[in-house]
């Protein structure tokens, strides 16, 4: 644990910053469209 007894994973790479150059860089998700559902295919 950190001194404090927080640590908050929310740095955002600025337009040409690289993900390590931060201390503390927020996850990263990659959202793609939902693929076609096959015929009788289970659905959420």
């Amino acid at each position: 644990m950190c001194e404090s007894g927080r640590m908050d994973w929310v740095e955002v790479p600025a337009a040409g910053q690289q993900l390590r150059d931060l201390k503390l860089p927020a996850a990263m998700l990659d959202v793609r469209p939902a693929a076609a559902a096959a015929s009788g295919a289970h659905q959420h």
